[in-house]
C-alpha cells in the first residue's frame, strides 16, 4: 500500500484585497481551476506525451477560535469556508532537460469576521539540466502574493536562483544562490531584498532511511534606518545608517519510508542586525508521521516546538501583529479516498506561543474538507 501525504498549509493564510469582490474572484478562480484539472487530465490521457500534469481542488468549512490571530484575550471566533487549487506541470524538453511550472490559488472567506478574509496566489517556475549521471544544473523563479481585506499582513515575496547538484554514491550534494525580495505592503520601509545562499547534503542510507543536512544564509537589505533605544523610546540612528540583517539557518533531518512515513528535524536559526530588537536565536524541533489506519483511512500528525531568545529586550506596542510563521503547533488530520480521485479530510490544528516569548497566544481550528485531484 502506497501512503499519501496529507495537505499541510502552515502559514498560508489566504487573503483577499480590500475593496474587491472576493466571492466573484473566488468563484471565477474555482471554475477555472476545475476546468484546468478536468481538461488537463483528459489531455494527458489522450496524448500520453512528455508532459506530466497534476491538479487538484479542495473546498472545506472550518471553525477558527482566533480569526484575526491576535493575543488570546482579544480573540474572536467564527466559521469560514476555505478553498485551495493547485496545478503542476513537468515537461521533458529532452532526455537530459526538464521544465517545471506550478500554481497555487487559495482563499478564506469568514461568515462574520469579513476583515479576516484572505487570498493567496503563488507561481513557481523551474528548469533542470542533467550534465551527466552525477551532475545537474538548475534555475528557478518564484513569486507569492498574500493579501487580506484588513491589509495588516499583506506582502509579496519572490526571487530567482541558480543551483547545482552532485551525486556521490548514496550521497547527494546541492547548492544554490540567488536574490530574494520581500515587499511588506502596509509599511514599505519594512520591505527588504538581498542575496541568498543554500547548501545541502542528503544520504540515503537504506531504501527506507535517509539523513539530510542543510544550511541557509540570507542577507536582508532594508531602506529604513537602523533603530536605537533611548530610555523606552525608539529613535533613528543619528548616523543615518540603514538597517542590515544577516540570517543563518541550520537544519538536521531524518526520514523513514516503509509502512508509515516519518520525518523528524532539528533547526537552529540566528538573525543578527544593526537595528535594535532584531537579533534572535531560535531552536525548533519538527516531527511528522503519516500512517494508514483502517477502512482506507490515513492519519497524519505533525508537531513543532520552538524556543526563541532575543539579544535585546523586545518592546511590544499597540501596533504589534502576530502571525503563525513561528509558533508551537500540533496538527492532526485524517483522510479517506472515495470514488475515483476524490478524498474527504478532517483536520484539527492547535497553535501556541513559542517558548521564550511572553505574549499569551493560542489558536484552534477544525476543518472538514473535500478534495478532487489527479496525477
Amino acid at each position: 500500500m502506497r501512503l499519501k501525504t496529507l495537505y499541510w498549509r502552515r502559514g498560508d493564510n489566504y487573503r483577499s484585497k480590500a475593496g474587491l469582490s472576493l466571492q466573484r474572484w473566488l468563484a471565477s478562480g474555482l471554475l477555472i481551476s476545475c476546468w484546468i484539472a478536468c481538461s488537463s487530465q483528459a489531455l494527458a490521457q489522450q496524448r500520453g506525451g512528455p508532459t506530466a500534469l497534476a491538479a487538484g481542488v479542495r473546498i472545506g468549512v472550518e471553525h477558527d477560535d482566533n480569526a484575526h490571530r491576535v493575543e488570546a484575550a482579544d480573540a474572536k471566533r467564527d466559521f469560514l469556508t476555505r478553498y485551495f487549487a493547485t496545478l503542476d506541470a513537468t515537461h521533458e524538453i529532452s532526455p537530459q532537460a526538464q521544465a517545471f511550472a506550478g500554481m497555487r490559488l487559495g482563499a478564506k472567506v469568514f461568515f462574520e469576521e469579513h476583515s479576516a478574509d484572505s487570498l493567496l496566489t503563488q507561481i513557481d517556475l523551474g528548469y533542470q539540466q542533467r550534465i551527466s549521471n552525477r551532475v545537474t544544473f538548475s534555475g528557478g523563479l518564484d513569486i507569492k502574493d498574500l493579501t487580506e481585506r484588513l491589509s495588516l499582513r499583506d506582502y509579496t515575496r519572490g526571487g530567482a536562483r541558480l543551483g547545482a547538484g552532485l551525486s556521490l554514491g548514496i550521497v547527494r550534494l546541492s547548492a544554490s544562490a540567488g536574490w530574494r525580495y520581500f515587499a511588506f505592503k502596509p509599511q514599505a520601509v519594512q520591505s527588504s531584498h538581498g542575496p541568498n545562499l543554500s547548501l545541502g547534503a542528503r544520504a540515503q542510507l537504506t531504501e527506507s532511511i535517509g539523513l539530510e543536512l542543510g544550511y541557509t544564509m540570507a542577507r536582508r537589505l532594508l531602506d529604513s534606518q537602523a533603530l536605537r533605544l533611548e530610555g523606552n523610546v525608539f529613535i533613528l540612528d543619528s548616523s543615518g545608517e540603514l538597517r542590515r540583517d544577516s540570517f543563518h539557518g541550520w537544519r538536521l533531518g531524518a526520514s523513514y519510508r516503509s509502512f508509515l512515513l516519518l520525518d523528524a528535524s532539528y533547526g537552529l536559526s540566528i538573525n543578527t542586525s544593526n537595528s535594535y530588537g532584531q537579533q534572535l536565536l531560535r531552536h525548533s524541533i519538527d516531527l511528522m508521521v503519516t500512517t494508514p489506519l483502517f477502512w482506507e483511512v490515513y492519519m497524519s500528525l505533525r508537531g513543532e516546538l520552538q524556543r526563541t531568545s532575543y539579544t535585546d529586550p523586545v518592546l511590544v506596542d499597540e501596533f504589534f501583529v502576530t502571525d503563525e510563521e513561528n509558533r508551537n503547533a500540533a496538527i492532526l488530520a485524517v483522510a479517506r479516498p472515495f470514488a475515483e480521485n476524490w478524498e474527504i479530510e478532517a483536520r484539527f490544528s492547535l497553535y501556541l506561543q513559542e517558548f521564550g516569548v511572553g505574549s499569551q497566544y493560542s489558536r484552534q481550528t477544525f476543518l472538514i474538507a473535500i478534495g478532487y485531484g489527479f496525477e
